[in-house]
């Protein structure tokens, strides 16, 4: 099976980065106790940070950075689809070009860090539960939609014409 390319806010990577680090925590506090003992309290999960290092190839290497930088530069938060893993609301925090001697090959560092949106995709006022027999093309059309929104909404689906039976669609 093929993972799933890296998108964020509209954005599909030509290349998934070939370096990849997914850090999660959280806020522990250790504490002493008088004639006791010391104790750890866990209090709250940190924010998930998303970070990795990726080329891009060919003679449009500098214009696939440019909609990268542009992507940056735009701000906000979007959901970010990472190879084989949920999707998450998350900002583009940083992005920066690396010094390269190959011909036609730019490698950039960048970094992504999950926000505490709201999923707004589970506040979706209409689902469809695949029965298997049926694309995303399919789904599409029986719903008035086109494939850019389903694709959007489930960013969960590595393959559109490959839904499996039981998998929730978003169609709204």
């Amino acid at each position: 099976m093929r993972p799933v390319p890296m998108r964020f806010m509209g954005h599909t990577w030509h290349h998934n980065p070939k370096e990849l680090s997914i850090e999660c925590g959280k806020t522990v506090v250790k504490f002493s106790v008088p004639y006791f003992r010391e104790m750890l309290q866990s209090f709250a999960h940190k924010l998930i940070t998303v970070k990795g290092v990726g080329e891009l190839y060919g003679d449009d290497c500098l214009q696939q950075y440019n909609e990268l930088k542009n992507l940056f530069e735009k701000g906000g938060t979007g959901i970010l689809c990472l190879p084989s893993l949920p999707a998450m609301y998350a900002c583009f925090e940083s992005l920066k070009m690396l010094a390269n001697d190959k011909p036609s090959v730019i490698t950039y560092e960048f970094k992504f860090t999950q926000t505490k949106e709201k999923d707004a995709l589970i506040k979706c006022p209409k689902t469809v539960v695949a029965d298997g027999t049926k694309t995303l093309w399919d789904i599409a059309n029986e719903n008035n939609t086109d494939i850019e929104t389903l694709v959007r909404l489930n960013p969960h689906i590595m393959f559109i014409n490959d839904i499996k039976e039981g998998e929730e669609v978003l169609v709204c």
